[in-house]
């Protein structure tokens, strides 16, 4: 009996033994893989500051409009330029929450109510790129908090549109599509 089980001490002795190797094998591997790169020699890039405008109403123009991922949803982002007063020319952001319908209470129908100058239908479909070239009266405002809720500092904070007032110039070739 005595044999027996210093075979089988012999075999998971073995066994522990490959498994080490494999262990250190995988670990030398990685250490290699991770020692080529090199952090100093890489450069990110920062994208542009977003604009910091006194809380306000300006006029805008909306000239992008685009969806992207947001935590586990997308969002709607429209990129406007203010095209009167001192801020002439500076960049500012509205977002849109994306769902399956639309509310009368969501931002995105009462954009897109005033671009058509009348309600929304129900079940009619919203297509936001229509609104591209439009010029609107929007109210600002400064956002001061990320999204757990911790504020910001003052260097951090920017400007995005709160609402939209009035549809000033629909743009005549994105209203016939």
């Amino acid at each position: 009996m005595n044999t027996n089980n210093k075979k089988k001490n012999n075999k998971s002795q073995s066994s522990n033994k490959f498994l080490i190797k494999k262990r250190l094998i995988k670990t030398r591997t990685h250490r290699k893989q991770t020692s080529k790169t090199n952090c100093s020699d890489e450069v990110s890039i920062a994208k542009e500051s977003r604009t910091l405008i006194p809380d306000g109403v300006y006029e805008v123009q909306l000239v992008d409009i685009f969806k992207r991922p947001f935590m586990n949803t997308k969002k709607i982002y429209g990129k406007c330029i203010i095209i009167s007063g001192p801020y002439m020319g500076e960049h500012i952001s509205i977002v849109f929450q994306t769902h399956e319908t639309y509310g009368p209470r969501s931002k995105l129908h009462k954009v897109f109510s005033h671009f058509l100058g009348r309600k929304l239908r129900k079940g009619e479909r919203i297509n936001e790129r229509r609104m591209l070239n439009s010029v609107f009266k929007i109210r600002t405002r400064t956002v001061a908090k990320d999204e757990d809720g911790d504020l910001y500092p003052d260097f951090q904070r920017y400007s995005v549109v709160d609402k939209v007032l009035e549809l000033l110039v629909r743009d005549k070739e994105s209203h016939s599509r």
